[in-house]
């Protein structure tokens, strides 16, 4: 007995959730740049402040080690930022949206201060050649579950 054509489980997904869904992770992704950025200028900024007590204090050599921290916390601020910036995110985007086949993974991942207090959730999709990482506190499971259901051919490392 047939019961007809078989919908795959990505054509299952409707046009509206499909549109929240790309919505969702285009507003994610320039969140997350955003906040890459802005983590970057306060964390840099209380490292040139506390430089400049030391230079105020005359101990130069602690005020330029602090200082290089400094640096290195807005070289490595503006390289996330730019890994996460919305123009190289776009094709994960278009590739969720248009080709779903394409998403080789998508997860769930955490980071967390030492206590586990700040708990950040995080949502990533990857194709071959590039990678979508949306910070996701409060929607990440849902966010995940729909992903899944678009692309389920994706590895899912939940």
């Amino acid at each position: 007995m047939s019961t007809g054509p078989r919908v795959s489980i990505a054509q299952e997904l409707g046009e509206a959730e499909l549109r929240a869904l790309v919505a969702r992770l285009e507003q994610g992704i320039a969140e997350t740049a955003v906040g890459f950025t802005r983590g970057m200028i306060w964390v840099a900024g209380l490292f040139f402040a506390l430089a400049g007590l030391f230079a105020i204090r005359t101990a130069w050599g602690i005020a330029a080690v602090v200082a290089a921290f400094g640096v290195g916390i807005v070289l490595l601020g503006r390289v996330a930022a730019r890994r996460n910036s919305p123009g190289l995110m776009a094709p994960v985007v278009a590739a969720i949206s248009v080709q779903p086949d394409r998403i080789v993974s998508i997860g769930h991942r955490t980071s967390s201060d030492s206590r586990g207090i700040f708990v950040t959730h995080w949502i990533e999709a990857r194709t071959a050649d590039r990678h979508l990482l949306v910070k996701a506190n409060d929607d990440w499971k849902p966010l995940l579950d729909l992903l899944a259901r678009r692309c389920p051919r994706a590895e899912n490392s939940r």
